[in-house]
């Protein structure tokens, strides 16, 4: 298929589309979508410590399946225990 590509193995989707429209949402493509928890770095403009009182800085991210956050990036933290 020319000028088009395929969404998950079924839908297929032109080229420069708005894949959210055509496809749902796009895991990994680093822009919070409809259907996500997050996305990449886009985790709703929080960081660590704004979010999670326990944590003094770092990075918070999305989880790769973006279904949560991944604050393996938070420092300054409580000792795990």
């Amino acid at each position: 298929m020319h000028g088009s590509r395929v969404c998950d193995g079924v839908v297929d989707c032109p080229d420069g589309s708005d894949e959210a429209a055509h496809c749902g949402p796009v895991c990994g493509n680093g822009m919070w979508e409809s259907g996500e928890f997050c996305d990449g770095a886009d985790v709703g403009g929080v960081n660590c410590d704004e979010f999670l009182f326990d944590f003094t800085g770092g990075t918070l991210l999305c989880n790769d399946s973006c279904s949560n956050l991944d604050m393996s990036g938070c420092t300054g933290g409580p000792a795990p225990g």
